[in-house]
């Protein structure tokens, strides 16, 4: 998210807001931009979760081979 905020405002104006308005600073929440920076938030981890997921069942296979690999390695060392 830092670099999309990067290029949409600047270190100084960002100086100026908080969210809640702490240290007298001006309320961030209250403006439609906040609202746009929540909407671009949750779509950015949306689509992080969904390359997560997708990656996770993708690699089942992979997965599956590994473990079986692991167990007849177990099984064939002495105890």
């Amino acid at each position: 998210m830092q670099y999309p905020m990067k290029n949409a405002i600047s270190n100084e104006l960002a100086e100026q807001y908080s969210w809640h308005g702490a240290k007298k600073k001006r309320i961030l929440k209250k403006l439609k931009f906040s609202e746009l920076l929540l909407s671009t938030a949750f779509a950015l981890l949306n689509k992080t979760a969904e390359d997560a997921i997708m990656k996770w069942f993708r690699r089942a296979k992979e997965r599956k081979v590994l473990l079986l690999l692991c167990l007849t390695r177990q099984q064939k060392m002495p105890s």
